[in-house]
């Protein structure tokens, strides 16, 4: 696990960001100003994060980080004298009219995040950018700068609370309409589905009861077939609900379908686990939940797996429990990516096997969605 600065240069560690010699770009590499680099180096040395420069400066560096112009080969040498260096740069979504107007800020935003889609271990990241990106989530992870003084302690300071977080959380949609669909999967529109789910609702205070009322229904009335021996496989979430059971990604579904019916922000999370530490030592996919809580105005991850001995999950907006640690030294990775659908292979891999004990002979060992971030890994490189 990893943390990431994204790190833009004007108006961040330099200041009078209108001046003219700025905007005709013969700085010369004099618009650095050296005591905000020692700002900088306090933050990531506090923080131990890693630099990705996602400023318009990244395009004077080739695709080795090697400097092209000597703005940035000045900015090398000032970042090397407080121990620094850049880790790495965003992906180019310029357009040519953008580059024609200088509107950087219309892209910057979706640059940053396609970067996170292909950094699966960053768990914590902010944002130094004097300018409005136009995204709700990242201004949930901006420290923004006055341009005309540039980085201050005070900055440094607000930088450090977002890097000490315990996770950051990546939404693979910036639309909140994708978390809310039904389908043949997410099939809130059964009538069962949507009657438990009013019952849930009626039973609650506010909508973040709700929320911890179906959870914890889901965790608890629904079995996890591998705990009771059942080996009939269940997918849709009306099934799961008929059946009583389902294994961690079909209780996923039925979570999101109780929810979603309400109007309740919910996703797919996935982690790589070991199935288990003596009898089946394999690295395969867990299935589990990202939820939308209004009034906190975040997003957690809850994991409806079921609770046994040695396993403990419970509902929190603060302090994340899930079901499973995620043990690094042991292959193991989390993922803090949210995805609006069940992963497809996921579900091939339910509607396939014929029974449990077929499945758990082929559990999932990779994702669509990986595809998906290596095809846009492709592209960064190519905008790079």
């Amino acid at each position: 696990m990893s943390k990431a600065l994204f790190l833009d240069i004007d108006g961040v560690l330099n200041s009078n960001f209108e001046n003219d010699i700025h905007q005709r770009e013969i700085s010369n590499g004099t618009l650095i100003d050296e005591e905000k680099i020692k700002l900088l180096a306090h933050l990531v040395n506090k923080t131990n994060s890693k630099i990705i420069l996602h400023s318009g400066w990244r395009m004077w560096f080739d695709s080795e980080l090697k400097p092209l112009r000597i703005e940035a080969k000045k900015l090398i040498e000032s970042l090397e004298k407080e121990g620094l260096h850049i880790d790495g740069i965003t992906p180019d979504l310029t357009t040519e009219e953008i580059r024609k107007t200088k509107k950087f800020s219309l892209v910057k935003a979706d640059e940053i995040l396609l970067w996170l889609k292909s950094h699966n271990d960053v768990t914590e990241w902010v944002v130094l950018d004097d300018l409005d990106l136009h995204n709700t989530q990242i201004e949930q992870h901006q420290v923004k700068p006055d341009p005309t003084i540039g980085l201050t302690l005070e900055d440094v300071e607000n930088a450090v609370k977002f890097l000490e977080e315990k996770m950051n959380i990546v939404l693979y949609s910036d639309k909140i309409d994708e978390y809310l669909k039904h389908d043949d999967v997410i099939d809130y529109e059964n009538e069962a589905i949507a009657q438990l789910a009013d019952t849930l609702f009626q039973k609650a205070s506010n909508e973040q009861e709700f929320i911890k009322l179906t959870y914890e229904f889901v965790r608890d009335k629904i079995s996890h077939s591998a705990d009771i021996n059942e080996d009939t496989i269940t997918c849709t979430a009306s099934e799961v609900l008929k059946a009583g059971h389902g294994i961690c990604f079909a209780k996923s579904h039925l979570l999101a379908a109780l929810l979603r019916c309400k109007s309740v922000p919910t996703g797919f999370c996935y982690q790589k686990l070991i199935l288990d530490d003596e009898t089946a030592p394999v690295l395969i996919y867990h299935g589990l939940n990202g939820v939308y809580i209004k009034d906190c105005q975040k997003w957690i991850r809850l994991d409806a797996r079921g609770n046994k001995p040695g396993v403990n999950a419970q509902f929190s907006v603060e302090t994340e429990q899930l079901a499973f640690p995620v043990r690094p030294e042991m292959g193991e990775e989390d993922n803090f990516i949210i995805y609006p659908d069940p992963d497809i292979k996921v579900l091939e891999k339910l509607r396939k096997s014929k029974t449990r004990t077929e499945l758990w002979d082929n559990l999932p060992i990779e994702l669509e969605y990986d595809t998906d971030l290596k095809h846009n890994t492709d592209l960064e490189h190519n905008y790079v």
